[in-house]
């Protein structure tokens, strides 16, 4: 899906526009410092205290690290906590995130209408999540089936350069169950 990376960027971007910036700024920086040498008990404790002041990035970044394990066993209890702050915040990344954590067989607590919901306002706010949405409208996945849909976004996908949604709609049209077949596509 998407990578750290893209999170940590929107950090900078969703911090609030307080004379605080440039605080919390430094001491994410430093927790990201501290993670990447190792010292995860630092980086946890800043996060933790940019998180209880609702920074979006902060929030963000600890619910990754509670996600994956990063920094010790994962706390998806934690992890769902965190991105559902970003999320109740209308943090664009914090409604993907969300979602994430709530789709598929191996998810946390698998709830498609929440998927739905949460990665639908994630697009309308203008992240390119296409593919994913895609899957949810093909499938009927928290909303009705709609493979046309479901066509249409990834084909806009390919338009904006997502190699992954040319490979889903190919896959999609190789199908002969499906309902988008088109061999000659």
């Amino acid at each position: 899906m998407k990578s750290s990376t893209l999170q940590i960027a929107f950090f900078i971007l969703s911090l609030t526009a307080t004379k605080s910036f440039a605080e919390d700024n430094k001491l994410f920086e430093q927790a990201n410092a501290a993670i990447n040498s190792g010292n995860c008990d630092t980086g946890i404790q800043i996060l933790s205290e940019l998180s209880s002041r609702n920074v979006p990035g902060a929030l963000i970044n600890l619910g990754n690290i509670y996600a994956t394990g990063s920094c010790g066993e994962p706390d998806f209890g934690r992890a769902d906590s965190l991105y559902q702050a970003a999320a109740t915040l209308d943090v664009p990344i914090g409604h993907y995130q969300y979602g994430l954590l709530h789709f598929g067989d191996q998810s946390y607590d698998q709830d498609y209408d929440l998927v739905f919901k949460h990665w639908s306002r994630a697009f309308n706010q203008g992240m390119p999540i296409h593919y994913e949405l895609s899957i949810l409208y093909y499938k009927g996945l928290g909303t009705s089936k709609n493979p046309e849909k479901a066509e249409s976004l990834l084909i806009e996908a390919s338009t904006l350069g997502d190699e992954h949604a040319i490979t889903l709609l190919n896959s999609f049209y190789q199908d002969k169950d499906g309902p988008l077949y088109k061999p000659e596509q």
